[in-house]
């Protein structure tokens, strides 16, 4: 067994050989030092995005399912369903009077948008400051329209016309007057006329402006003796969307085919400057002016609306 002197010398060169290795070796018999852990922060919820405006407040465009732009002048039927009432206040600077037309109106389209079926009647009355008054009853016009592409891009329509058989004193100087706000219509107030009316009519609309075009026949099929029996009119309106409302340009040209008189002196034209709220509830109000020069600078014409329209 070996001595106390011997154990002590074994222990003490042990604890020198462990001294003397390098600090590297050393660190690696001691166990890892476990990372230090960070608690985990919450999620922070992305900012929320605050919602654009739509493109049509920017713009003035109407939203896609809004009714579309209608006009004072030109042809009403389209996509839409309306029914209102437009006046139209007429003042000629060498009649002693003022006129009133009235025409009340309505169309109803499928849900599918295949096709609809409309009416109108008009009535115009002449205020005479210098003698009797007089009122001219126009026809009643009830008629179809089809939609061949299920919009506005192009409609077909077909109607009738029946004269209410009215004919009054002064009957026909108060229509011949009063239907220059709606020269379109002019054989409505006509008394005693019976006319078959056809047209094709196309409504083109972008995200500022719009167009719309007529073309069509009225047939006579009964009048007075000597009367025309073909009448054309070709219209055109352009309008442009605004926040407050639809700014519309409009010319109408109507007038007799067979009278063998040219077209210079054949047809009539009117210019119309137009302002129409949209939505469903709409109203119009505008300025009527007659080209020709039998009537420009002497006729002047207000025309006020309002419809539904859905």
């Amino acid at each position: 067994m070996p001595s106390r002197a011997t154990a002590v010398v074994i222990a003490l060169a042990t604890a020198f050989a462990v001294v003397s290795l390098p600090v590297g070796a050393r660190a690696q018999d001691a166990p890892a030092e476990l990372p230090e852990v960070t608690p985990a922060q919450p999620t922070q919820a992305p900012a929320e995005v605050p919602p654009q405006p739509a493109a049509q407040a920017q713009t003035g465009a109407p939203a896609s399912d809004a009714p579309l732009p209608s006009t004072i002048t030109l042809d009403r039927m389209d996509s839409a369903t309306r029914a209102g009432i437009q006046v139209g206040l007429i003042s000629a600077d060498r009649i002693d009077g003022w006129f009133i037309r009235s025409d009340i109106h309505g169309q109803y389209v499928a849900r599918d948008k295949r096709a609809g079926f409309y009416g109108q009647f008009p009535i115009a009355h002449f205020f005479n400051h210098a003698g009797p008054d007089a009122t001219a009853v126009g026809a009643v016009e009830v008629g179809g329209y089809l939609l061949p592409r299920f919009n506005s891009q192009l409609v077909l329509r077909l109607g009738l016309a029946v004269g209410t058989g009215y004919d009054g004193a002064g009957a026909v100087g108060t229509h011949l007057v009063s239907s220059t706000e709606r020269l379109t219509d002019f054989l409505l107030t006509a008394p005693g006329y019976t006319t078959l009316r056809i047209s094709m009519s196309t409504v083109q609309q972008g995200d500022a402006v719009f167009f719309r075009g007529d073309f069509g026949l009225d047939i006579v099929a009964a009048g007075p003796p000597g009367a025309s029996s073909l009448h054309m009119r070709a219209n055109a309106a352009v309008g442009l969307h605004t926040t407050p409302g639809d700014v519309t340009i409009e010319l109408v040209n109507f007038g007799a085919t067979d009278t063998g008189a040219g077209a210079s002196n054949s047809l009539f034209h009117t210019l119309t400057f137009g302002m129409r709220t949209r939505g469903t509830h709409q109203a119009h109000a505008g300025l009527v002016f007659p080209l020709d020069a039998s009537l420009r600078g002497d006729v002047w014409i207000v025309s006020l609306g309002y419809h539904y329209a859905s």
